[in-house]
Parts: C-alpha cells; sequence; structure tokens
C-alpha cells in the first residue's frame, strides 16, 4: 500500500482533521497511507522565512517517505507575488520534494479561486495553465518522479462553487471539504493505480 503524503496550506489541515473525525470516510475509498503536512497560511513567497514558508517543511515530507506527494499551495501569494513568479515557485518547490524525498508520484492541485479572490479568478487560470503546460511536457521525459497537475472534478470551480465555501468565503464549509478529501484521495489513488 502507497504512502501518499499531503501537504500545503490550511485546506490539507482541515483535510487531516476530517481524516482524524471520519477515518473510515477516507480508508474505505482508496487503497492508500495518509499522512499530512498542512500549513496554515503557508507560502511560497521567497523573501520569508516564517513557519508560513512551504520551503520549510520539505524535511517533515521526508520523514514519511513517501510514494505520493500531494501539494495544494499557491493561493496565499495571490496578492503578493507576480504569476510568473508563482508558477516557478510551486515548480521548484516539487523539484526540491522530489530531490529530498524521491516519491514516485507528486501530484499539484490546481490552484482554486476563493471567493474573495474572485478579482484574481484570470491569474489563477492563468497559473493553472501554465502549469499545466509545464508538467504535460515534463511527463514526456524519463525521470524517477512524474508529477502531474490535479483538476478537481467537484464543483469548486465552477459557477455553482459558491455553495461549497463557508461564511469567510475562503475556507470550505463541511460538505465542500468532504469533497475536496475525496478528490485528492482520488488523485492519489488514480495515479497510483494508472502508474504503477
Amino acid at each position: 500500500m502507497p504512502t501518499a503524503v499531503f501537504c500545503g496550506h490550511s485546506y490539507v489541515r482541515r483535510m487531516e482533521n476530517l481524516y482524524r473525525e471520519q477515518p473510515s470516510i477516507c480508508n474505505a475509498r482508496y487503497n492508500i497511507r495518509w499522512r499530512f503536512v498542512p500549513v496554515g497560511g503557508a507560502k511560497i513567497d521567497p523573501r520569508i522565512n516564517t513557519d508560513k514558508n512551504l520551503f520549510n517543511y520539505i524535511d517533515q515530507v521526508a520523514v514519511h517517505h513517501p510514494d505520493i506527494v500531494y501539494l495544494h499551495v499557491g493561493e496565499n501569494d495571490l496578492r503578493t507575488l507576480h504569476h510568473r513568479v508563482i508558477v516557478e515557485r510551486i515548480i521548484y518547490l516539487a523539484e526540491k520534494i522530489a530531490e529530498a524525498c524521491h516519491p514516485r508520484e507528486i501530484i499539484i492541485s490546481r490552484l482554486t479561486v476563493f471567493p474573495v479572490n474572485d478579482d484574481l479568478a484570470d491569474i489563477s487560470k492563468h497559473i493553472n495553465t501554465r502549469l499545466e503546460r509545464y508538467f504535460r511536457v515534463q511527463s514526456s521525459q524519463p525521470q524517477f518522479t512524474h508529477i502531474s497537475l490535479w483538476k478537481h472534478k467537484m464543483g469548486i470551480f465552477g459557477e455553482n462553487r459558491l455553495r461549497w465555501y463557508g461564511p469567510d468565503d475562503v475556507h470550505l464549509n463541511a460538505e465542500g471539504q468532504a469533497k475536496y478529501t475525496l478528490s485528492a484521495g482520488a488523485a492519489a489513488n488514480y495515479v497510483w493505480s494508472h502508474r504503477h
């Protein structure tokens, strides 16, 4: 059974909370060991060196000896970093995780558009498009760690996405968080079952 480490901002912290409260929801569906490295408010800004910088948590990911790493980050940097820098930093973070942990798979979650960030929706979509192009080209190259982009098929990108968010317009409500958690598990399950 592969070990999957889920690493990222508060969505991952809330994913871990849901898993601790209701492990059967996840374990019954997906044949993976769930591990978590959550960092509320995580950023990838190279100018900060605080407990919010996700680069400072690569060693914690490595401790779990992951076969799969699921990474969700970027939204907290939208107002402070240029979109090109966000793309470069996500790619660099994935490469550093691959170098330190040697997982077979790294899954990058597409950036979501928090309702509070509706004015940044086009920038988020542009970042996702650039990441998708980059990893599509990379996936054709022989390498130990395969890196891919995951598009959640749960409605948090669609016109009706507001129904999945809580009152702060950033975090998902209980139903949205359950859907997100299962989608992340599906990502890990999919890449492992289709390539190993």
